[in-house]
């Protein structure tokens, strides 16, 4: 993964301050603005296929350093995500603070 705060989820301590769910569309580029500075952030592939999220704005389909398939879940310490996917796949994002 192309992210400097990547984090333990086994370390992950604290309550759930914000969430969301979003679907992204083909090709394109969704950022994600923390609600809540200095939170972790959770992000989950809900399905329907693979992305790719990074801190950076970098990102891009096919490193396989930034991929998260179905069901896999990152734990990060940033205040602004950056994904794309050449699918349509659905993302959790959960704030915990």
């Amino acid at each position: 993964m192309a992210t400097n705060g990547i984090i333990n989820m086994d370390e992950l301590d604290g309550e759930v301050v914000a969430e969301c769910t979003q679907q992204l569309v083909g090709s394109g580029l969704f950022i994600y603005n923390a609600h809540h500075p200095n939170a972790s952030l959770i992000v989950e592939n809900l399905g329907f296929g693979d992305v790719y999220v990074s801190d950076r704005e970098d990102v891009s389909v096919g490193a396989d350093s930034m991929r998260l398939l179905f069901r896999e879940q990152l734990a990060i310490r940033a205040n602004k995500l950056f994904f794309t996917s050449n699918s349509q796949p659905v993302v959790s994002i959960i704030e915990v603070m």
